[in-house]
């Protein structure tokens, strides 16, 4: 916590509770995870970070303005495939298969199209993510 500073608690600026501010809070968190040295780490959060941070949309609209379930873990590793700033994450099939999902994840495109599918029903669940 001691990391955060006041405009964590101001919500303003980088602590902003926009979609872009966010965002870029994940994609920080990303790249401060593929920094550290440990091959395995657990992260805890709000499902809703959760998707920023895993870039995964699936069914984001499942619960009240997320799609993770309470104390539920699923297993991500970096997409070696996709070289970029964003650093993208893909869940490891055995992840899907606990969650009961069949098949691949949906593509980068197609999760972007998930997404803005999913903020525009959390927002009429009454979570809006401002711009």
């Amino acid at each position: 916590m001691a990391n955060l500073g006041l405009t964590s608690v101001e919500q303003k600026g980088r602590y902003h509770p926009g979609r872009d501010a966010v965002s870029a809070r994940a994609r920080d968190a990303r790249l401060w995870l593929k920094a550290r040295p440990e091959s395995e780490i657990v992260v805890v959060a709000h499902g809703g970070l959760m998707h920023f941070l895993t870039g995964e949309w699936e069914d984001c609209s499942k619960n009240e303005a997320t799609g993770w379930d309470n104390a539920e873990y699923r297993t991500y590793e970096f997409d070696t495939a996709r070289v970029d700033e964003d650093l993208p994450l893909l869940e490891t099939p055995e992840s899907r298969l606990r969650r009961g999902k069949t098949g691949p994840q949906p593509s980068h495109e197609d999760q972007s199209s998930l997404r803005e599918t999913g903020l525009r029903v959390w927002a009429e669940q009454g979570y809006a993510v401002p711009e």
